[in-house]
């Protein structure tokens, strides 16, 4: 799971495998496998580094900032 922070300064956990994209703009925009649009207050960059992370840490057995 990553943790993202919706535009009401509220946290979200968001399973990293689920999202399918993410949009630039003003607000970052998530979608998930599901069909499911979270507007959140992270850039793109920052999503897609938690994923990253995410992923390094379930092939490595490590956790890494930000990934659970």
């Amino acid at each position: 799971m990553i943790q993202l922070t919706r535009l009401n300064d509220e946290p979200i956990m968001v399973h990293a495998m689920q999202v399918e994209s993410i949009e630039p703009g003003a607000d970052t925009h998530v979608t998930l496998m599901s069909g499911k649009q979270l507007y959140v207050k992270e850039t793109t960059e920052e999503v897609a580094e938690l994923i990253r992370l995410w992923f390094a840490s379930v092939f490595t057995g490590q956790v890494s900032k930000g990934a659970d």
